[in-house]
């Protein structure tokens, strides 16, 4: 029997009275994404893409090798095609790797996605990586891999890029599953980040000219009142006191 007092354990921010938060494990991220990869419409990636791009263009640009870390249904392959010499993609789950291999076979310079560990077997090394819509859902052993894992795919001086929700409020998207007697986020997110902390993490993990900054890619409110009643809704979605939505940070490797 264990010696440890559950009461005594730390408490996830989504744990409410008795109900606890779902423990993610790999086989139930797998099952969650799997589902979720027939709505391509969930997928932030997929809602942003012809924005998110663009605006992170600059530090994308004229790159010769660029991974979509993290690749989802391959969204972003098409944009990403557009600013960079070659295009790859990885992700953790098998069903993904499929999909962005069909939906992109035709991009010319697109030259396939697979799992980490295949890109890392094939010495596949990048120049520039994007990772969108990642790092919320690690927890604090997948996080420490998943950083390992991209140092190890970057080029000397090479440039990552990371996009997450600003400040979340992990607790608004929380749901209850009457099966498993849990509570667990929407989305499957796990942690909440701001400029301070993401910035601070990629210094901690060695990253020099390291920039965090907060940022908005919904598609610009029109003028007049009903542009104004969306900006008020939005702001209460994000929280008034939590500014822009979206996190964005970047850091270059030595």
């Amino acid at each position: 029997m264990s010696d440890k007092d559950p009461t005594k354990e730390p408490r996830s921010p989504l744990d409410v009275g008795r109900y606890r938060a779902l423990a993610w494990t790999d086989e139930h991220v797998r099952r969650f994404w799997e589902y979720e990869s027939q709505f391509p419409e969930n997928y932030f990636s997929y809602g942003y893409r012809d924005r998110l791009v663009p605006r992170l263009h600059g530090m994308l640009t004229g790159k010769k090798k660029v991974l979509d870390f993290g690749c989802g249904g391959g969204f972003l392959i098409p944009a990403l095609s557009r600013v960079a010499g070659e295009v790859y993609g990885v992700d953790f789950s098998p069903k993904s790797v499929e999909l962005t291999n069909q939906r992109s076979a035709s991009i010319a310079n697109f030259r396939g996605a697979c799992s980490p560990t295949e890109a890392l077997e094939q010495g596949l090394k990048f120049d520039g990586i994007l990772a969108v819509e990642v790092i919320e859902h690690l927890s604090d052993e997948q996080l420490a891999g998943t950083l390992d894992l991209i140092k190890r795919m970057l080029e000397p001086g090479g440039v990552v890029v990371f996009t997450t929700p600003n400040d979340e409020d992990l607790t608004a998207s929380r749901l209850y599953c009457p099966e498993c007697d849990h509570v667990f986020h929407r989305w499957q997110h796990v942690r909440s980040w701001n400029a301070q902390t993401l910035g601070a993490l990629l210094k901690e993990q060695g990253f020099r000219n390291v920039k965090a900054w907060t940022t908005d890619f919904s598609p610009p409110v029109g003028l007049g009142a009903w542009g104004q009643v969306r900006r008020v809704f939005r702001a209460i979605g994000n929280g008034a006191d939590r500014g822009l939505p979206h996190l964005v940070a970047a850091g270059q490797l030595p």
